[in-house]
């Protein structure tokens, strides 16, 4: 996601925190291209609540699911779907083994992966 200051960061910013670390390892992979210095309070709190805040927006598509696949994420929640600078290629390209749609797009995005 882009974690920009919206309603979706807003209800997520909480999430990370709640996961039970003796068997949730939360990684947070970033599409935003805004820089660091003018961050949003909803994404400060998701930085601090995760175990690691992976920056994407750097990369082609396939060099980010490079970055994905590095740190063997198990599911890769896509909060974007085909919103404003979505990134739903890596997704396609199956960064992941399991990949969901949360919150942010509250429509299926009728993709056959």
């Amino acid at each position: 996601a882009d974690f920009r200051e919206h309603p979706v960061a807003y209800l997520f910013k909480r999430v990370p925190v709640l996961h039970d670390r003796k068997h949730v390892r939360v990684t947070c992979f970033c599409i935003s291209t805004k820089p660091p210095e003018l961050q949003s309070l909803s994404r400060q709190s998701i930085v601090r609540g995760s175990d690691a805040f992976v920056p994407l927006a750097h990369l082609d598509s396939l060099g980010a699911v490079k970055e994905v696949r590095k740190h063997e994420s198990h599911i890769l929640v896509d909060m974007s779907g085909f919103t404003q600078d979505a990134r739903p290629e890596i997704f396609a390209l199956q960064a992941a083994p399991l990949t969901v749609g949360f919150l942010g797009f509250g429509s299926t995005s009728m993709s056959r992966y």
